[in-house]
Formats: structure tokens, sequence, C-alpha cells
């Protein structure tokens, strides 16, 4: 928290943002929750050998880690507002890591699916948005990584590559819902065909799922973009950088690699 502002509201904002948090983790958490219950009970179950079960994973693993985590992983300098930066940093890029996994394993699922079936590859909206944003992603971890992590990388480098490490992380978070939403509809026309205008059970679960996909990009992206719920340098964490200078142990909560400002 800056010197110059009033603690009280402060503590206001901090109260927002956590019951924002909740209510995203709600959506979040449920629209998981639905997508494996619809797949178990209508979609065929889970089956890497299966041209359905495979796509179901595919699906299962995308909406967890390229999206549920990795919006997490994207705020969580502003959820740990009084952790020691150099550990927030870590763990931002340890679950950023863990997405890069989820992913792979995740198009290596539809790649199986499409396989199974004999259908072409990569042709739908739904796959370009979905390419885009994987690309995006591991390109931003690496340019990450170097940028952030690595002990002698300049402090100017720094500070001229967080803007656009800022605007690719949104930018991969909005392909992701998108790519996503139109996951779910597809999955819907593909699976049902005539009978989803008619909303049996099956369509109100997908259709239910696809609407808290976007509650859940509409609350993490407020969260993640407004300026108010940055993390507020902290003294101890500029002494920390001046002493250090930065680097993967040396992130003091002063530095202006701050994912949160």
């Amino acid at each position: 928290m800056g010197s110059d502002e009033d603690p009280k509201e402060y503590d206001k904002l901090r109260l927002i943002f956590r019951k924002l948090l909740i209510v995203g983790n709600v959506f979040g958490l449920s629209m998981i929750f639905l997508m494996l219950v619809w797949a178990l009970k209508y979609g065929g179950g889970f089956d890497w050998n299966d041209k359905i079960g495979s796509v179901n994973i595919h699906i299962l693993i995308m909406l967890t880690f390229m999206l549920y985590l990795h919006g997490h992983a994207a705020i969580i300098y502003r959820v740990l507002p009084n952790m020691p930066k150099y550990g927030v940093k870590l763990m931002h890029a340890s679950i950023h890591f863990i997405v890069c996994i989820g992913i792979a394993v995740g198009l290596a699922a539809a790649v199986q699916s499409h396989y199974l079936k004999n259908a072409e590859h990569f042709y739908s909206l739904h796959s370009w948005l979905g390419i885009s944003a994987i690309g995006i992603y591991y390109l931003q971890f690496l340019g990450g990584f170097i940028c952030f992590l690595l002990p002698m990388t300049p402090m100017s480098i720094r500070n001229t590559a967080m803007p656009f490490h800022k605007f690719a992380g949104q930018s991969v978070f909005t392909l992701a819902t998108g790519a996503a939403v139109t996951g779910v509809m597809l999955k819907a026309i593909g699976s049902l065909g005539i009978e989803y205008p008619k909303l049996p059970a099956p369509a109100m679960a997908l259709n239910f799922a696809g609407f808290l996909v976007l509650l859940f990009a509409i609350i993490i992206g407020v969260l993640m973009s407004d300026h108010r719920f940055r993390r507020r340098p902290r003294p101890e964490g500029e002494l920390l950088l001046t002493k250090t200078g930065g680097g993967i142990l040396g992130g003091g909560d002063g530095d202006t690699s701050d994912h949160a400002d």
C-alpha cells in the first residue's frame, strides 16, 4: 500500500477483491464440475482411445488448465499482496509451467480425437482461437522466463517488456475464453444435432457450462485489469530490490516488473 493511500479505502478495495474472487471461483469450479457431470452422464465418459472420450478429455483439461488455472496465475500477485515478491513470482511461474503441461496434454487429446474420427484438423473458428491462444501462451511463458526469472536480465529490459507481457497475458486469456465458448457450442451441436433446439437436459447443461465460462472470464478479467486492485509496493520490497537488483530471488515488492500493477 502506498504511503499516500487511505488505509480504510485500501481495506475496502481488498474486501471487494476477495468477494469477487470467491464469486469467480464459484463460477469457475461450477463450469468444470458441470462439464465433468455432463461428460460422465451424457457425453460418453473419458477414454483416450475413443473418439468421443478423447475429446471430452480435451474439453475438461482445457477448461481446468487453460482457463481456470491460467486465470488464477494471472492474478496471483493481487491475491497474495502481502507475500514477499520473489515467493509470488515463483508461484506465478510454477502455475504457468503446470498450465503449459496441461495444455500439451489437452491439445494431444484433441488431435487424438480427430485422428480416431479420421477428421480434418484445425479448420474451425474454435481451433483457430485455441491454437492462437496456445501459441501466444508458450511464447509468453518463454519470454517471461527470460525477462523476469533469469537473474542476469537487466532491469531496463524488464521494464520495457512488462507492458507487452501484461497485454499478451490478457490477450491469451481472452482468446482462451473465446475458444472455450465456441468449443462448448461445437460440442453441443455435434453431440445433439437436430435435438439441440429442443433443449434437452444435455443441451441445457452445455449451455449453462458455456455461460459459466463467460461469467468466470468476466470476473477474472476485472480482477486482472482493474488498476485499483493492483499489488501495492512495500518499503521492505523496495529495499530488497535496491540491494539485489532484481532477478528470480531479487524481485522485491518494489520491482517495476510487478505483474499486478
